[in-house]
This record gives structure tokens, sequence and C-alpha cells, in this order.
């Protein structure tokens, strides 16, 4: 885990315990942390550094890598993969860009450890076998620019490519340095490489003939270069890199996948403390450093008119300029105060007076007469020997070797008994000159059980309580370095080998990414747990009481993870049918990823099926069921069949076609296989399911033994038969069998419709609407008034039945054409248009072209995209010479976006159209 390095001013304040915290080790600082005996304020601050370090909850929500914000991280990437700034893996460019480089900028780097992205260099045949970094660099106008390279360590040479990681487009190369003639505008990118596979620390330095002139050509907000502003950003926005105003996150304010922030604000300081940031990945403690110490996630521009956060009166006098009578004094606007001073300092770096000859200045702020020497600051070491000289300087080295400040001389008085009597020990708690137990313990003393918390006495809050708050700026106790402090009780988070879910102490472990979910401690989605049985239905079919069948069911582990089975069962029971007990796998067993097993299913019943109303019997129905110990993940495996005391005729469907087909497919359904124990089958009785807008018939008729029937719909047919032999003994049961028809395209369009009162629509003569599917190029006069171009009837670019394979896509080749499929002039269709479509923005209508006597019809488009039902509209009336513009698809996106008349979602519905080249 990588520390961020916090720097304390090197100038103390007395009696203060400072702590420095780096790489998980404290250091104390200051006479306080030793005094009293028992460690003090330094146990203190230890404990409320331990507290502050272990209050904290990884967090890997939808994370498979990166940081989890405790200094730990949520996984790491196999080689040649980074991690990027939302927690993903992905490859790593051909080389790491490391950061921006400027005119008159230093980076420094180091080569160790990284990787060989670049080998083979165009400009004087180099060859850099060892690893490398890049630096790009953007110059905003013309000049002439000397790269200087140092690098003691190792033999390091830097060169200049045109391209990024590209060796192919190298200008330059040079051992030490290079000169360069550049254009504004354009990028270059310095490698530093090395020969033989060397490498080792190094310092790339930019020295440009342009020196400093204000760059703000183009800029509206930002630095000019020179230490100025462009301008500043209102309403929430901030200033990018390229000195425009944009919403959105700031530069380095976020995380990223890639070494450096691009030159952010922030980049040099962060940097500085934390290398890691500039030579790897920019993570969460980088953006932590920049919005922190840095101050890098701040809006604000000297200039603007506004003291931001992080400007001071030091940094920017035109925005924080203090008003008179102050004055700035380390940073902040300071009024001076002399009220009751005859000499010393005015609390903001200057004197309220000085003595006469005879008189020194005491530690009140007196001038009297003896004061002695020590009791008056000086800018030299040392008080020339007076009475406090070798106490003060025991305790504050900084008095003897530096300077005898002010603050020596408070030593000097309250500590070493210098300067005469002191207020603080006189056994008075004199609170109107500032004493309190902060400030003069040995006056103002808490009682016992008391602490003193900013300046007063207080009560800690600690009955029962391990850690936490003790209500006066304390703590009650520390945790361990792995333990967290909750409800005032230290506890340790238990997620060792766990991924998300419930760490014990109120907090999480992890959470899991959309579509995941979280199993004892891991996350799981589809088809990471997964248990199948085969097939979905076994059908036992009619048979006779006393005859003994078999079937098999195969169960498989489809996942990816192990599946304890927990029971396979048969619910409900049925009677006569059993499981072979040797077959049945024992509850507990734990299948892996690919394991196979088949149950062998017995059934053999002693009685008929009950019969119902009708006198017909009733076939079983139950269950095989297959449990695991994921309570989500079950299989099943329908049962049917029936037991009858008698045989009755056996209906059997074969299809000719397989089981998908493309519309428009004539099926060829065949039940010449049924059986009959009881002589010839003489009856053949089919029916269909077909899909809504399908209104197919069996030809010649559904008493045929070999019907045909024209699918045309998309969707699923399930095709019945029932039979009936010489005996006049009709099928216990019906025989089925299913059909599903798929779009055969990219794109595949289809308009259905029905008619109220057209009692045949297959053969006799009905409505005529036309589909149309217009590409993005086609358009035509202004018929529906809105002062655009109509796309419909366009005699190149509108598809219908009219035009029904314009050549759209290259020319003379068919593959990329739309076409009609069908065409339905007197019925209820269907119509459809296939269509492999280019980038664009394509157009689907409805015309009705004719109503054929019936007033009105209740048009529906269905698109699919890729064989998946994507839009499907709903019924819309249509009267003659209605024109409905029902949708448009954008491609390559796949997206259908109604067209609609009113914000309400109402049909846009012209009526009357009619086209002047196309008159019905």
């Amino acid at each position: 885990m990588r520390s961020v390095i916090v720097m304390l001013e090197e100038r103390r304040l007395a009696g203060a315990c400072l702590v420095l915290l780096a790489a998980g080790v404290m250091a104390f600082w200051g006479a306080a942390c030793d005094g009293g005996g028992g460690g003090g304020e330094k146990d203190q601050v230890a404990a409320d550094a331990t507290e502050v370090e272990a209050a904290c909850t990884p967090d890997c929500f939808g994370k498979e890598c990166g940081s989890d914000g405790c200094g730990g991280t949520c996984g790491k990437c196999i080689d040649g993969w980074a991690c990027n700034a939302t927690g993903e893996c992905k490859k790593m460019p051909a080389c790491d860009i490391v950061q921006e480089i400027f005119c008159g900028h230093e980076v420094a780097g180091d080569t160790t450890d990284k990787k060989n992205r670049q080998q083979f260099y165009t400009c004087e045949a180099y060859e850099g076998k060892g690893p490398d970094q890049v630096y790009v660099f953007s110059p905003s106008q013309d000049d002439h620019v000397v790269a200087t390279l140092t690098s003691p360590a190792a033999d390091l040479d830097v060169l200049v490519t045109q391209a990024p990681c590209d060796e192919e487009t190298c200008l330059a190369m040079g051992a030490d340095t290079i000169e360069l003639e550049v254009v504004g505008g354009k990028k270059y990118y310095f490698v530093v490489d090395g020969q033989m596979d060397v490498f080792g620390p190094f310092s790339l330095e930019l020295e440009c003939d342009s020196g400093c002139a204000p760059q703000c050509g183009g800029k509206v907000c930002g630095a000019d270069g020179c230490g100025g502003s462009c301008g500043k950003c209102e309403g929430g926005m901030h200033c990018t890199v390229d000195g425009q105003c944009v919403e959105g996150p700031i530069p380095g304010c976020e995380e990223s996948d890639i070494a450096g922030c691009g030159g952010c604000a922030c980049e040099e300081c962060v940097c500085a403390q934390d290398d890691y940031c500039c030579t790897t990945l920019w993570d969460a403690m980088c953006v932590q450093l920049c919005a922190g110490p840095c101050q890098g996630c701040s809006t604000a521009v000297c200039g603007d008119d506004t003291c931001d956060p992080g400007e001071t009166c030091d940094s920017c006098v035109p925005d924080c300029g203090c008003q008179v009578p102050q004055v700035c004094f380390a940073g902040m606007c300071c009024a001076s105060d002399c009220t009751g001073k005859e000499c010393g300092s005015d609390g903001c770096g200057g004197e309220c007076g000085g003595c006469p000859d005879g008189k020194k200045c005491n530690a009140q702020f007196q001038c009297v007469v003896g004061g002695g020497a020590g009791c008056e600051p000086s800018g030299t070491p040392g008080c020339g020997g007076c009475p406090c000289e070798a106490c003060v300087c025991a305790m504050d080295p900084f008095c003897c070797d530096t300077q005898w400040d002010g603050l020596c001389v408070g030593e000097c008085q309250d500590q070493c008994g210098g300067c005469g009597p002191k207020p603080c020990g006189n056994g008075t708690c004199e609170v109107e000159i500032g004493e309190n137990c902060q400030t003069c313990a040995a006056d103002c003393g808490c009682p016992e059980g008391q602490v003193c918390a900013a300046g007063k006495c207080c009560t800690p809050m600690c009955d029962g309580k391990e850690c936490g708050d003790d209500a006066c700026g304390g703590v009650c106790g520390a945790c361990g370095a792995k333990e967290l402090c909750v409800d005032g009780q230290c506890c340790l988070p238990a997620c060792e080998g766990k991924q998300c879910g419930d760490n014990g102490c109120g907090g999480v472990c992890g959470q899991c990414g959309p579509g995941k979910e979280c199993y004892e401690g891991i996350c799981v989605g589809p088809g990471d747990f997964c248990i199948k049985a085969e097939p979905e239905t076994v059908d036992f079919g009619a048979k006779k009481v006393g005859v003994f069948t078999t079937k098999t069911v195969k169960l498989s582990n489809c996942g990816v993870l192990p599946l304890m089975l927990m029971d396979v069962k048969i619910v409900p029971d049925v009677e006569g049918l059993t499981m072979d007990p040797m077959t049945v796998p024992q509850g507990g067993l734990v299948t892996q990823p690919g394991w196979e097993h088949e149950v062998v299913l017995f059934y053999m019943p002693s009685e008929p099926s009950p019969l119902d109303e009708a006198g017909k019997s009733i076939p079983f129905s139950s269950t095989l069921l297959v449990t695991t110990d994921v309570p989500q993940i079950a299989a099943a495996t329908t049962l049917t069949g029936v037991a009858l005391d008698e045989m009755c005729p056996i209906p059997a469907i074969s299809v000719e076609e397989p089981g998908e087909v493309e519309p428009g497919t004539v099926l060829h359904l065949d039940g010449s296989g049924s059986s009959s124990q009881g002589g010839a089958i003489t009856k053949y009785e089919w029916s269909v399911v077909q899909p809504d807008g399908s209104f197919a018939q069996f030809v010649p008729s559904a008493g045929a033994a070999k019907p045909m029937f024209d699918a045309k719909v998309v969707g699923t047919y399930v095709f019945t038969l029932s039979v009936t032999d010489a005996a006049g003994k009709a099928a216990c049961l019906p025989a089925s069998a299913e059909v599903v028809v798929i779009p055969p395209s990219s794109v595949y369009v289809e308009l259905v419709w029905s008619t109220p009162g057209d009692p045949d629509p297959v053969t006799a003569p009905g409505s005529d609407l036309d589909l149309h599917v217009f590409h993005p190029w086609s358009t035509g006069p202004d018929i529906d008034g809105d002062g655009k171009p109509d796309p419909w009837f366009n005699p190149t670019f509108d598809c219908w039945k009219k035009n029904e394979n314009p050549d759209w896509g290259k020319l003379a080749d068919g593959n990329d054409d739309p076409v009609l499929l069908f065409s339905d002039s007197d019925g209820w269709g269907p119509e459809a248009v296939t269509l492999l479509p280019e980038n664009g923005i394509y157009g689907v209508g409805v015309h009705a072209w004719d109503d054929g006597g019936f007033v009105q019809s209740g048009a529906q488009v269905r698109v699919h995209v890729y064989g998946k039902l994507v839009f499907e509209s709903a019924l819309v009336s249509l009267k003659e010479l209605d024109l409905w513009d029902v949708c448009r698809i954008e491609w390559p996106s796949g997206k259908v976006v109604p067209v609609a008349a009113d914000d309400k979602g109402t049909p846009k519905v012209t009526p009357g159209y009619v086209n002047p080249a196309y008159v019905p």
C-alpha cells in the first residue's frame, strides 16, 4: 500500500504533539509527546490516528480491479491488461503515454520495471530493447525546441515520433539532447528508451525559443502560461486543459486507466508527492491528493474576482487582497491588535512600539526596567548567556541554533522562570488574561475524571465503549489495525475469500455489479449456476394397463460453478410412475461444470386413467423436479401419459421441413404414420394454433392425411392431429408438433391487419393495405402539407408493391437490396419487407390502398432486428387512402422510434393521401 506523505511545517509549536503518518508508521514531534510520564497526548494522537485509519469500508461495487478505497484492491488484471477508471480490466495500448510535457517543463521518470513497448525505430536504425516511457508535447505555435535528457545511472536515449506508439514515424534521436522544429497545433511524442535492456531513472526537460508569451488564442479560461488568466467559467462549469468551459468532471478529479491526468492543474503537485500517479496509474489515491493538498478539484482562477478555496491573500492578491487597515500575514488577512501593549508583536508581523533606553519589552508586552536578556525576541541564536538560556535550549534547540524568537521568550518566562514573575503558576486561574485548562494547566487544571477539551473541562463518555468518540474530542480506545469501530465496539470484518455480502460489522465485503447477485459471498450472474433436465417434456403416450415402459431424462451441470444436488423427485406422485433407484443421484452430490447423468423412468399403470364428463381418458401431468443448494436454480421435465383398459388409435405427425423455417415456407404435414389395433385410420382432424395476424388454412383441407400449410407470419405454430379408426374408436390423446418461423435478415418488417365484417379473409376479395419501407435518401412531393418533402412512393427509394425489389446498396448487388416478400391485395395480409440496411435512418409506413367495401381495417406493424421482435405497434384503424407513418429504424443501433402526431403518442395518420404518380 502506497503512503501519502504529510509534510509538516518545520517550525514547531511549543507544548504541542504532532504526528506524521507514513507507510503505516507513526512518528511524534514535540515536547508534549513525551511529557507527563504516561504517554499523554502522544498516546491520544496514536489512538486518534488508529481510529481514523480503521474507519474505512472497502467498496468494490461493480469492480473487478482497482482500489477498494481503503488501501486494498478489488482484484488484479492479467499481464498486458490494465484497470480502467470504472474498475474493469481492459487490454493495454501498444505503449503507455505517461503525461504531457510543456515548454520550460522538466519531468522525472524511471524506466525500471516498465514494458518494452517500442523497439525498432526508423530514425538512425535505432533498436530500443529496453523499457520505454512516452510523453506527449502539444506546442501552441511554431517553435524551436531543445529536449535535454539526464540519466546519470543508465545509458538512456531520447527519441521523437509523430504518432503515438509508432516507431516508424520517428523524427529524431539523441543520446542527451534533441533539437527540433515543431509546428503549432500538432502533437509530438518524446520517448525515453534504452539499448541492450538498459533501464533506470531520468529527467527530461523541454526548452522553447518562444520563451513565455501569454497564450490565450482560442481559450476562454484557464492559465495563460505566464502566471495570468485567460478568463473564468460561470454557472458550475469548469475549465478544461485546452481552455474551454465545459460541464462534467474536472480533469484529475476522477480515476483514469492511464498514468497522469493529461497535464491537469494538480498533476505536478500530486506526482511530486506520489510518483505512482504519473508513472503507473491515476487511481483513487491520486484523486484524493488532487482534491486535498494540491487543490486541483476547484474551479478557482486567480483574477476572477472571487476568493476561491485554495487562494489566499499571498497567492492571489487580485481576488483575496485585504481591506485597510488589515494586512496579509501568513496567507490570512490580519487586524493588528496593540490594545494594552507598549511594545512587542501586534499579531500580524508588525510591532506595537519600542522601549526607551534602559527598558526591555517583557512577555506581557510592557516596557520594564531590568527585564533582562532573553525576555525579548532577537534575530540571532541564543540570548547572550541569559539566565534562562540553558533551560530553554535544552527543550527547544531552535532557540540557540537558529533564532531567539517570541516562542523562545515565552518558554523563558513560562517554563524556565526567566523575565520575572509569571502569571501561570501563581495558583489563580486568571480567565481574564486568557488562562484556561489548556493554556495554564497549573492554575486551571481539570478535576479527576475530566479532561481538557478546547480549553474547557469535559467528562469523557466511554462507559461500555471500546472505541469511538468520547464526546471530548478524543476516543475511548483504539481498535486493531484491521478492525472497525462499530457502535463503540471493535469489530474485525469477516471478508476472507468473500467478494460480497455481510462483513459482520454492519457493512459489506463488496457489492456485485449489474446483473449479478451475491450468493454466499460470491458474485454470480445468469449462467454461473445452471442445472438442466432434457428433454423438457417426456410423453409416455397411451399405455395399456399392465404394460411396462421406460423413458430417460438427462441431467447436466450447464454452468461454470460447482452445484450441489439436493433432491430429484416426481411431483405429484402418479400411479405406476417411478424412477429406477439405481439411477437417482443422492442428495448432497456436488456436480462440477460439464457433469452429466441419466435418470431412468418406469411407467406401468395398474389401473386406467380417470374419465372426464365426455367419457374420455384424462392424461396425467407430473414433473421430474431437480433442486439444488441454490434455491433459485432448479430444473424440471414435464411428464405426461394416459393409462387405458384397451388401446386407442395413436396419432402421429411428421413435418418434412425442419423445426425453424423462414416466412413463406410451405409446410408438408404427414399424419399417415398414425396407427390403431382396431383397424385402419379412417378419419384425420388437423388443427393449429398460429401467431396473431396469421389466417392460413390447411390445403386441401384439415381432414387430409398429408395437408400443406403456408406459414408466412413470424412466430410459433403448434399443429395438433386427432384420428379415428375403422371401428369408430377415436384417439385418446392427440399428437402435436411445433414449427417456428424466424425472420431471414438483419431487419424484417411485417404488416398484418384484420377487417371487421369480412367473412373470408383468405380467398374472397377484401381490403388492400400496402406496407412501405423507405431508404434515408427517399424524397417526394409534400402531400401531407408539413413543409417537408414526403418519402413515400419514391420510384427508387420506397419499397412497396409497385417497387418490390429496388436497388439500394451496391449497384447490381442484390444481396443488399430490400425485398417485398408478400403482397396481399384482397385479404388480411401479411405483407413483409426483408432488409440488410446501410448506416442511416429508415422509415416504415402503411397506406390503405382499397377498403374492399368494408370501410376500415385494423393494422399492426412488427419490426424484428436480428431475429428478435423489437417493436410491435398497437392496432391502428385505417380508412381508404389513409397513410399511417409508423416508425423510424436507426442503423446500426437497431433502435426503433415510433412516429407520433403529438406528445400523447397519437399515431400520425394522414387522410386522403394520394400520390399523383400512383392513383388507386
